[in-house]
């Protein structure tokens, strides 16, 4: 049972979904099955651990029925009733928390059951509680279109063939408006989404159709509407890289609106920013490092660099490559330590490792980084990845010549037969792969004309991974 959709999904309760479900679970009114609040009963006293000796389905039918012989299929009966009973309940508190959920199925209610003044007096409330609402997103434009929507079927009905009543109490062209800005917020924010994937994983979409609605969008009207206008800006970011005018101009526009966007808002914002700053720094326009940082530093002060309440490997280990270009060693070292606390628990004591080794790598400190990475044992397979180049550069500097070439057919062969990387990721490695031992040939020989040619190779190729600490080590042979 330890496997069973219900322990997983009663796992992710939180101490207080779990008080509250149990309220839901002795409700007569969602459940009159007592075997069922039985077998809730033995399992609450399990949470969170829910050990595996303990959940075994014999054992608990064993404990919850005593005197009675096990029945497979009348304990699948009720962990069935019992998941449905959690999934109903996730659904209730989804509704709950919304704050115009119940608001408007109230107002569906009231119009269909003709409870006209009702209707009147909560249609009332409910649109001035919008018109409160300082963040105007998505949702809030969406809200109004639904309430507004039904308030002219409301009056259509009360009003049945008296066209000069509806028009003026409907307003129909903002029903329309919040329709509109709906649609085009919702539509940006997916054709920005696939241009991401495009430019990633070079998959293709048919976008034609976000291309003709971006056409016919007058920026200049929408100047009231903070949500429409920041993803025309990102999009015009994306679409006119070569004009940095769009980058500054988002910048500052995040900066004055902050407290009228939602975070996800923000959070994918900033996101789309930090994109556009590695793909400047790709075509080694190196300015755009100091932006990327502070923008990193922006996202740390604002505390949108998760929406998880965890900082990913990604994140953590993006700002520290980050600040050490930069040779921000201080600052480095205490967001290393600052931040360790927020990294996924199963994983923190590796990539705080990790970082470490990054640390030292960066002050040159090659014996104490090999020592320090040496204690990682990563099991994610993209983290692996950076470890092995990690290790890899550690080995050039040192003059490991023999481990270096090892680890370099052991990467190799790790990426031509591992099925769970992609084959752009593979590229990417591979590319790197073929330039660290070409450049460590020429280290060996002390070339100085093939350095030179292996530096223009490096740069007219859009796929190397650390393509700067690559050209950095070329300079230093070339000298």
């Amino acid at each position: 049972m330890n496997k069973s959709v219900l322990i997983e999904l009663l796992s992710k309760f939180t101490p207080k979904e779990m008080k509250e479900f149990a309220e839901f679970v002795y409700s007569p009114f969602f459940n009159k099955n007592h075997s069922i609040i039985k077998l809730f009963d033995y399992l609450r006293k399990q949470y969170p651990d829910f050990e595996n000796n303990a959940i075994e389905k014999k054992y608990i039918y064993s404990e919850i029925f005593p005197d009675v012989e096990y029945n497979d299929g009348f304990m699948r009966t009720l962990m069935s009733g019992l998941c449905s009973l959690a999934e109903n309940y996730l659904s209730y508190i989804c509704f709950k928390y919304n704050n115009y959920y119940d608001k408007k199925f109230l107002l569906y209610e009231l119009n269909n059951r003709g409870l006209d003044r009702l209707f009147e007096r909560n249609y009332k409330a409910v649109s001035k509680q919008l018109e409160d609402e300082q963040i105007k997103d998505a949702d809030f434009f969406y809200d109004k279109y639904d309430i507004g929507f039904e308030n002219i079927y409301h009056l259509h009905r009360v009003n049945m063939d008296k066209i000069e009543k509806i028009i003026p109490q409907s307003d129909v062209e903002d029903v329309f408006d919040n329709l509109t800005y709906f649609y085009l917020i919702q539509s940006m924010d997916h054709y920005l989404y696939f241009l991401n994937i495009m430019e990633m994983y070079k998959f293709r979409f048919n976008t034609e159709k976000f291309e003709k609605t971006l056409k016919i969008l007058e920026a200049d009207k929408f100047k009231n509407v903070p949500a429409v206008e920041l993803y025309y800006n990102l999009l015009m970011l994306f679409l006119n890289e070569d004009d940095i005018s769009y980058f500054y101009d988002t910048l500052k526009f995040l900066k004055n609106n902050v407290n009228d966007l939602n975070k996800d808002y923000i959070h994918k914002a900033y996101l789309n920013l930090k994109n556009y700053c590695r793909r400047k720094i790709q075509k080694e326009e190196n300015s755009f490092i100091k932006e990327l940082f502070d923008i990193y530093k922006i996202e740390l002060d604002l505390k949108i660099y998760s929406l998880q309440n965890e900082m990913s490997f990604w994140y953590y280990t993006g700002v520290i490559e980050t600040a050490l270009k930069l040779k921000e060693y201080d600052w480095t070292k205490e967001f290393i330590e600052k931040y360790k606390c927020e990294l996924a628990e199963n994983s923190r004591e590796n990539t705080y490792l990790y970082a470490l080794s990054l640390y030292e790598f960066a002050l040159k400190n090659f014996e104490k980084a090999l020592e320090i990475l040496s204690k990682v044992r990563y099991n994610d397979v993209y983290h692996k990845l950076k470890y092995r180049s990690l290790l890899l550069m550690i080995y050039y500097e040192l003059d490991y010549w023999d481990l270096l070439i090892a680890q370099i057919d052991s990467f190799n062969h790790f990426l031509l037969n591992d099925v769970l990387v992609q084959s752009e990721r593979k590229e990417y490695y591979s590319n790197f792969l073929k330039y660290i031992k070409t450049l460590n040939t020429y280290k060996e020989s002390e070339k100085k004309q093939g350095p030179e040619i292996l530096s223009n190779k490096i740069k007219e190729n859009p796929v190397v991974y650390n393509k700067e600490w690559l050209l950095e080590k070329l300079n230093e042979l070339a000298e």
